[in-house]
């Protein structure tokens, strides 16, 4: 991947990244861990690893341009 938005096929192994994510949210939800607690903690983990692969400058606009296009989407409550 060239860059963070969408530049071409995902990376090898990258379903079964999905999939073991997505198993591990399932046994901390049942395990009690409510859902603000897991988005916290996957983006502690996630950020460094952003700004490791991409840069720091990289990963700002990203996240730039993911805040206005949600921000456009929310209804006036700022609820999507």
């Amino acid at each position: 991947m060239s860059g963070l938005p969408g530049a071409g096929p995902p990376p090898p192994r990258f379903a079964e990244a999905v999939e073991a994510i997505e198993r591990a949210l399932v046994c901390l939800e049942e395990g009690g861990v409510g859902r603000e607690a897991q988005a916290a903690a996957l983006l502690a983990a996630l950020l460094p690893r952003l700004v490791a692969l991409h840069g720091p400058h990289a990963v700002a606009a990203v996240f730039g341009r993911l805040a206005a296009a949600i921000a456009d989407h929310a209804s006036p409550s700022g609820r999507a």
